[in-house]
């Protein structure tokens, strides 16, 4: 049968607004087993991160039809030497921090003479670019963000079995089962160097998003009578909102506590990461109050706009096809163009407030 397809591409914009960085919420975390924690009070920092997500891809079908609906936003203007600063900067301020709180930390000299923590950390890079499935998105296409960590600690990833579920795919499945093979499965090497050092072992990551996207399609049936003919009409529709937040869940400090066994629970997409056997999340997402993008809404390519305008802070676009025999699909593709320095401020102090808080819970935990 045939297949219609459209696309248009168009770019979303917001005048930057010159407010104060704000929250909308004040931040709030919640634990999972942090008792743990007082078997072995003692404490070194392993992994510390920074997900940028820089493309969201939202898909959508109805049961039973060929047709779809896709839409594609990507972040602009915020440079990988940006990320990478703003990532030594607050891996640095969290270990100053972490030792001013009085907790016990192991000198990083001490662990990097472990061969545990080599093997771990063997050809880890930074950045690091994974896919990601964005909010129960249909279909095969993932959405993209770039991890970053300080060169001095490069990200290791979690075992396969531990990772969030919305990043599970099969690319990560074979390099799991290559590590399993060569004996270096990230949570028994894990387990080994907290053994090794007699310490808890500490991961913080953090997951940073720009938007949020939203595409639905509905199909109607009707008789056209000029026509003297049954027709369907597809209508699609896709939606971008820009906002700066941290993801709940998976924005977390996890706890590899020697000697105490890790969760075993069954995990599926909405499972989020369980690389430990303690953990401080951040409970719900946390939003910035204050505008980060810097143009104008206008069309990147030239097309009819009238399909792929979008106003302020929200583009949405409709669009409608008759009589199509097979099925239809449309794929829109969105650009937010961001201030550098106002979306790093913004991040600073996103991630700021979640480390003190993450900190403190942890103090409170011992």
């Amino acid at each position: 049968m045939a297949r219609i397809k459209r696309v248009r591409k168009a770019v979303v914009g917001i005048i930057l607004s010159m407010l104060s960085v704000s929250l909308y919420a004040a931040v709030e975390v919640e634990t999972e087993k942090l008792d743990n924690l007082a078997k072995n009070r003692r404490v070194a920092v392993v992994n510390f991160a920074v997900e940028y997500q820089t493309k969201i891809v939202k898909s959508s079908s109805n049961f039973g039809s060929f047709s779809s609906s896709t839409v594609e936003f990507n972040l602009d203007g915020v440079s990988k030497a940006a990320m990478q600063a703003q990532t030594e900067k607050l891996y640095e301020q969290f270990v100053k921090d972490l030792a001013a709180s009085g907790i016990e930390v192991v000198s990083m000299s001490e662990v990097k003479k472990q061969e545990a923590f080599l093997t771990l950390k063997k050809n880890c890079t930074s950045p690091k670019e994974i896919p990601f499935t964005y909010s129960d998105s249909k279909g095969i296409k993932n959405s993209q963000a770039l991890v970053f960590s300080p060169l001095s600690l490069p990200y290791h990833n979690e075992a396969d079995h531990e990772r969030s579920g919305r990043l599970i795919s099969i690319s990560n499945m074979c390099e799991s089962l290559a590590k399993a093979f060569a004996n270096e499965v990230p949570d028994k090497l894990e387990k080994d160097l907290a053994q090794a050092l007699n310490a808890t072992l500490v991961k913080v990551y953090y997951v940073v998003g720009f938007g949020q996207a939203s595409a639905s399609v509905s199909e109607r049936f009707g008789f056209n009578f000029a026509k003297e003919q049954n027709e369907k009409t597809t209508t699609h529709s896709q939606n971008v909102t820009s906002e700066i937040y941290l993801f709940p869940q998976d924005s977390r400090l996890s706890l590899r506590v020697p000697d105490v066994s890790s969760f075993s629970m069954f995990r599926n997409s909405k499972s989020p990461s369980a690389d430990g056997n303690g953990f401080i999340r951040v409970k719900e997402k946390i939003v910035s109050g204050t505008n980060f993008a810097i143009a104008e809404p206008k069309n990147t390519t030239g097309i009819d706009n009238t399909l792929g305008n979008a106003v302020s802070a929200l583009g949405s676009v409709a669009l409608s096809m008759m009589g199509a025999k097979g099925g239809s699909s449309s794929t829109q593709e969105f650009t937010v163009s961001a201030d550098e320095k106002t979306y790093i401020d913004i991040t600073d102090k996103l991630i700021g407030e979640t480390q003190s808080k993450f900190i403190e819970t942890l103090k409170a935990g011992q």
